[in-house]
């Protein structure tokens, strides 16, 4: 006796679920412990990244300072006015806050990503932490010439070693079994 599916489809005729992974592997159902530091380091670095965020907020002097030395050098129709002064301040804190809520997204993003085994993610998490090394240098030159800063240094030296953690446990062997067996379940499934 068969039984009729909504569109004239017998139920016999559907395929069961496998309930063993690729080539007869289990599914990797429990994260090991280098990827769950890894993703709780991530968090760490949203936490942080959050922190930045909030004093960049309430950092309206920093922000000034830094306008009107610069505006200080320049002369002629170059220089600007005190509204125009003020309204760079409030641009320049915007900016810095919305980019500062995307790296705090971004991390976020590379933890759930990566602890759901997701193959690209780590690829994505690994160019992510170049980045972070390329502005880590780029920080250092920046205070170098203009002086002071150390708020930023201190922020961008965490960021680049919590990213530098990162990488090297989401890269370790049992990682990488993680990564191919719940990828592969993935595909297997799309």
């Amino acid at each position: 006796m068969s039984h009729q599916g909504e569109e004239g489809r017998s139920a016999e005729g559907y395929a069961s679920m496998p309930q063993e992974g690729v080539r007869g592997q289990k599914p990797v159902t429990t994260v090991p412990k280098p990827l769950d530091t890894a993703v709780k380091l991530m968090f760490l670095g949203a936490a942080l990244s959050l922190a930045a965020v909030i004093y960049n907020a309430f950092s309206t002097s920093r922000f000034r300072d830094t306008i009107e030395k610069n505006n200080a050098k320049k002369t002629g129709s170059a220089h600007l006015s005190a509204s125009a002064v003020d309204t760079a301040v409030h641009v320049a804190i915007a900016v810095a806050i919305v980019v500062g809520l995307i790296g705090v997204a971004v991390w976020i993003l590379m933890a759930t990503m990566n602890r759901q085994g997701h193959n690209w993610a780590r690829i994505v998490a690994t160019v992510l932490f170049g980045l972070s090394a390329l502005g880590l240098v780029s920080t250092l030159a920046s205070s170098a010439l203009q002086g002071g800063g150390s708020i930023s240094i201190v922020s961008s030296a965490l960021n680049f070693l919590i990213g530098l953690a990162v990488v090297i446990l989401i890269w370790r062997k049992e990682s990488s079994a993680y990564y191919h067996r719940n990828d592969n379940r993935q595909q297997q499934y799309a």
